[in-house]
């Protein structure tokens, strides 16, 4: 029942996306890949999807590109810019969804059931962290609002995990191009929210 859905990771099956390049240096790394249609398992060889991330200290900076020649138009829907998964153990969803962003308020805490729930991150970042309030966060300026679902619980259930997805929405038309930024950091919800409060801020 799936929709025309090109995945940089491969599809459903586990089948990855054919790689066209890929290169590294000590702290950079760069990646250009062939999506796959995520249910057919096709490859889908009109689009190219293009990722580079940096590492600095404890934060990585990834740039993606996705470029499409011709085709057709697919319409307007939700984006996953991108999508994230965590071992379950990170099992608690942290974000700001005021409407006072980067004034230090109050954050909110959920643990997302099955299937998927919606969230605003007003301040464009969310955080899986565990019991110890130690995790991994995401920072999308693009994005103000996200999907995310729990799957199992620890290791009860093959493929267990905590998932979120900041979302945007666009239609792809023929010979389209589309590019965002997303950070990432590991550590506790004030060193993850102070992180992206300085990119925020422009101090990287």
């Amino acid at each position: 029942p799936w929709t025309w859905n090109p995945v940089q990771g491969g599809d459903w099956k586990g089948r990855g996306a054919p790689v066209l390049e890929l290169v590294h240096g000590t702290n950079w790394l760069r990646s250009k890949s062939i999506p796959v249609h995520w249910a057919a398992g096709t490859d889908v060889t009109n689009c190219v999807m293009e990722q580079s991330i940096t590492l600095t200290g404890r934060v990585a900076h990834v740039r993606f590109r996705f470029t499409c020649q011709g085709g057709e138009t697919h319409p307007v829907a939700d984006q996953e810019i991108p999508a994230v998964f965590v071992e379950p153990d990170l099992d608690t969803l942290v974000l700001y969804d005021g409407d006072r962003p980067w004034t230090g308020g109050a954050l909110h805490r959920s643990r997302p059931g099955w299937p998927n729930e919606a969230r605003r991150m007003t301040e464009h970042w969310a955080a899986y962290v565990d019991a110890a309030g130690f995790g991994l966060g995401a920072y999308v300026p693009a994005a103000t609002n996200l999907t995310c679902y729990r799957f199992g619980d620890g290791d009860a259930k093959r493929g267990a995990c905590s998932y979120f997805a900041p979302l945007t929405r666009f239609a792809i038309t023929p010979d389209f191009r589309w590019e965002y930024d997303l950070w990432l950091t590991l550590g506790t919800v004030e060193e993850i929210r102070a992180a992206f409060d300085r990119l925020h801020r422009g101090k990287r």
